[in-house]
């Protein structure tokens, strides 16, 4: 029986789907790196392995579909959307739109592959999604980080039975998982829960405080000791007071 090639092969070859030292007979021994000539590692396709995904591809869904519940709820959380002060509101100028937060752009892109994928799994199953008032465009600027929560965590679900041997579908699940690698970069789960450099626990004395994202919109921004056994949380400018003394204090050494 023949085995086909990965999918990623007919549709934007990525390097992570070729084999190293395997060329295809058409192949010169180089490639383009931007403007230079770089030596080919290898450009035979990998074989699919999960339908018409190689298993590096299918490794980076599975991946991709772990993480996306916490990442689209994280991309929505982080940043505050436009209200309107009613739902009759008429914009100031004729075609003017509401500006959305890029956290929130990024997670309608996510979204909208993932509705799709989940869509073409089980059509009858999705329609528990629709009609909780979801689009095949994003989430709405009053939907609550709960909402948002349910609506994924079903899509989810429904994607992993995807039949990834169909074309279309393992072109759409090669697209969400790359759309996801773009999240986390452009939105890791690290860039909202940062360490404070330098600053000591006022209950503890340990340079252990964590700074820590809101979970719901408008919520605080906090900072947390993740000492074993202190746990104290402290708001953010209290902490900000408590370096610009310790500057100060150096400042002055310095200066002595």
């Amino acid at each position: 029986m023949m085995t086909l090639p990965c999918v990623t092969t007919t549709t934007g070859t990525g390097r992570g789907c070729r084999v190293l030292g395997e060329h295809l007979s058409t192949c010169r021994g180089i490639e383009l790196d931007g403007t230079r000539a770089i030596e080919c590692a290898g450009c035979l396709p990998q074989p699919s392995a999960h339908g018409l995904l190689c298993e590096s591809c299918y490794l980076r869904l599975q991946d991709a579909l772990d993480v996306a519940v916490d990442s689209i709820t994280h991309m929505r959380s982080i940043e505050r959307g436009p209200v309107p002060d009613g739902p009759n509101v008429q914009t100031s100028k004729p075609g003017s739109k509401m500006i959305l937060p890029v956290s929130w752009l990024t997670a309608d892109e996510a979204w909208s592959v993932l509705r799709e994928l989940a869509f073409r799994s089980d059509p009858l199953d999705f329609l528990q999604v629709d009609k909780r008032g979801t689009t095949a465009y994003g989430f709405g600027s009053r939907d609550s980080i709960k909402r948002v929560r349910d609506h994924v965590a079903l899509a989810v679900d429904l994607a992993r039975g995807a039949e990834l041997g169909r074309l279309h579908v393992a072109q759409l699940a090669v697209r969400f998982y790359r759309v996801m690698q773009h999240a986390l970069s452009a939105f890791p789960f690290e860039e909202a829960a940062q360490p404070f450099a330098y600053a000591t626990c006022r209950d503890c004395g340990n340079r252990t405080l964590e700074r820590r994202p809101p979970l719901e919109h408008l919520d605080p921004i906090t900072v947390r000791c993740v000492f074993p056994g202190c746990g104290a949380i402290y708001h953010p400018a209290l902490v900000e007071y408590d370096l610009a003394t310790y500057r100060e204090t150096l400042e002055s050494a310095d200066a002595a």
